[in-house]
């Protein structure tokens, strides 16, 4: 059964994380037109998923190959990428 639809558009999602407690899903997706990929972060609750999935952190880079990664114990989102021009990249980032 399908509870809940978290951020809608033309993007490609190609990764898609959840936080070490399960409050926080984190998606990646591509758009293809403007070479851009948008990080964005959701809230959850087990208890009540239909009220939501509202967008607490969003965030945009042009890096590709990239990894998302929870920490363990913290929520504090490691997203990795890769430049042709200026090579790696990794972003810590934390929602509040």
């Amino acid at each position: 059964m399908l509870i809940k639809t978290l951020g809608y558009n033309d993007a490609k999602v190609m990764a898609l994380s959840l936080n070490f407690d399960g409050t926080l899903i984190a998606s990646l997706q591509e758009d293809d037109l403007n070479k851009k990929y948008q990080i964005e972060i959701y809230d959850f609750d087990y208890e009540n998923p239909y009220t939501t999935g509202s967008t607490v952190y969003s965030f945009t880079t042009s890096y590709e190959k990239q990894r998302l990664c929870w920490n363990p114990r913290k929520n504090i989102l490691a997203f990795a990428g890769e430049d042709k021009d200026n090579g790696g990249v990794v972003h810590l980032l934390m929602p509040s």
